[in-house]
């Protein structure tokens, strides 16, 4: 995010908004501060980006929340996927040197674990029509 104060009002433009940034003297504090906020958000886009479209494995979680319901959604929640034990993602990324840096690893575990949490209440969720309408 980054802050313009015009005339006493402030305003809010997000980094991604941003297409050029141009600093008459790069020695100082905010240039240095931007450059880190910037490098970490193009971090983090990556590991979002690799976790979107790399990490595997959605019709397993989708099976594992039909067989055991509630507790595949809770044990999606607390795993800690990572791109270094996603086989998939280890084959494909193109940010391998990334797979060690804080920001894009939390970023990558947040996504990866949304989905899986996401695909087992899929499959829990195909599991209650169907217990229905096997019961009538």
């Amino acid at each position: 995010m980054m802050v313009f104060k015009v005339e006493g009002e402030k305003f809010f433009i997000p980094l991604s908004d941003i297409k050029a940034v141009d600093f008459s003297n790069t020695d100082t504090k905010a240039y240095r501060k931007f450059k880190e906020a910037q490098a970490n958000a193009d971090t983090c886009a990556q590991g979002v980006q690799d976790a979107t479209y790399l990490h595997g494995k959605q019709g397993l979680h989708i099976l594992y929340g039909f067989l055991f319901g509630p507790f595949a959604v809770a044990g999606a929640a607390i795993a800690g996927p990572s791109p270094s034990t996603s086989k998939s993602t280890r084959m494909h990324s193109s940010n391998k040197d990334l797979f060690t840096d804080i920001d894009y690893l939390q970023c990558y575990k947040k996504k990866a674990r949304g989905k899986n949490v996401a695909n087992a209440a899929i499959g829990w969720g195909t599991l209650i029509p169907l217990s229905l309408v096997l019961s009538e």
